[in-house]
Order: C-alpha cells, then structure tokens, then sequence
C-alpha cells in the first residue's frame, strides 16, 4: 500500500506540487518520507461505538500495511501479544477467577481458532484490498450465532 502511495506521489502529485510551488529544481520539493493514519474521535466521548469502529479501521489499515513487510506470524505474535496486555489489564481491574478445567479446555479451544483465525486474515491482507476483505468479516456473526447454539444451546433473543 506504502508502495502505491509512494508511486502515485511521484507520479502524479509531486509534478503539481512543483509548479504550485515554482520551483524549477525537482530537488527542491519535499519528499514523501512516510505516511501517519490520524483518526478524530470526538464522536467517541457520546457513543463508543464509534471509538471502537475507529479502533477497528485503525487495526484493518495497520495490518494491511505490515503485512507487506512482515510475516503473517510475526504480525499475529505481536496483536495476540498486545490483546494479552490488554485483557491482563481488565483482569487486574475486575479480579481473577480460576477457571475449571472444562472451562480451561474451551478457553485453549478458542485462543487456537483465533490465532488460526487472525494469521488467516493477515495472509488474506497480503494478497487482497481491505475492501475486499472487510465485508467477509460479517460472517463473524454468522459463525458465533452457530457455534453459540452448537456448544451452549443458546438462541439469541
């Protein structure tokens, strides 16, 4: 994606920038050295779903652009490691509760369908538009309505 920008820059924008700025020397107009993603999140202090669509747009483009350069295991390690930082957080804000050991095996169950989960989706960003692939990402619902049903009889209201 950093590529792309990058060619249409030279291309396209740094011609126009040349002749809006008058200067004869291609030199001497600025180079696009990087690109920073800045969302407003006023909205978000009202309704929060609005900071957590923010936060989820910032994750699809934040992938998008590392999966360019990095590995899909990589990528996957360091989210699941943030997610762990995160979720230790609410722990130490809401309490420990040992699970038992039914409870333990399902937990491991859903940490290994995520990780296979989040690595697939970091390999799907490597080959396709984020465009393409966020709207699959609805059949999120889909699924947790099935397995919902399939493991714990539960039939949403």
């Amino acid at each position: 994606m950093a590529a792309r920008l990058k060619e249409r820059y030279n291309s396209e924008i740094r011609g126009q920038l040349q002749e809006e700025l008058g200067v004869s020397n291609p030199m001497a107009v600025p180079r696009l050295l990087k690109i920073v993603v800045n969302v407003g999140v006023g909205r978000a202090t009202q309704d929060i779903k609005e900071l957590d669509r923010a936060v989820d747009a910032l994750a699809v483009i934040t992938v998008r652009h590392l999966s360019a350069t990095e590995s899909a295991a990589s990528i996957t390690f360091y989210f699941t490691l943030t997610g762990s930082i995160a979720g230790s957080a609410m722990v130490a804000a809401f309490g420990w509760v040992t699970p038992s050991l039914p409870d333990l095996a399902l937990l491991i169950g859903v940490g290994l369908v995520g990780g296979i989960g989040q690595y697939s989706l970091t390999q799907a960003f490597r080959y396709a538009e984020a465009t393409a692939i966020a709207p699959l990402e609805y059949l999120s619902m889909a699924w947790a309505l099935l397995f919902g049903y399939l493991i714990w009889t539960d039939i949403p209201e």
